[in-house]
């Protein structure tokens, strides 16, 4: 199983995922990352847990999705791309900069309203607009 596989199977546990064309990872080379920030948290974690099973070290790069784009676009040799959007990966995709057959779900996120005990909660969108100005 490629390098790029095995980061996939440890990461299924936690947007989109794509191989980034032209970067084909060497064995001892680290496996270059760029992941959107919003995966600031989890990455880490996921990150050390793939180094230690797979004896590969990982770099990583976060920052915005349009940022972490237009560097790959630029050709910036990542491995993997972490998008916090679909029509990004999309674009990258379009334009030949993604392995072909190589973009995943990984995540889809949902709103949540949540308040404390003894709130009233509100009743509906503008409720909530109005507490908050």
């Amino acid at each position: 199983m490629s390098v790029p596989r095995l980061f996939l199977a440890a990461v299924a546990s936690v947007a989109l995922l794509a191989g980034c064309a032209g970067s084909e990872p060497r064995d001892g080379d680290p496996l270059l990352v760029m992941a959107a920030a919003s995966l600031d948290a989890a990455l880490p974690v996921l990150i050390d847990s793939f180094s230690v099973q797979s004896g590969t070290q990982v770099d990583v790069v976060l920052g915005s999705t349009g940022n972490l784009a237009s560097q790959i676009e630029h050709g910036a040799p990542a491995d993997l791309f972490f998008a916090a959007d679909r029509s990004t990966v999309e674009r990258l995709e379009a334009d030949g900069l993604l392995r072909d057959s190589t973009v995943h779900t990984y995540a889809v996120g949902r709103v949540a309203l949540v308040w404390r005990s003894g709130i009233e909660p509100p009743t509906d969108l503008q409720a909530i607009i109005d507490e908050a100005n």
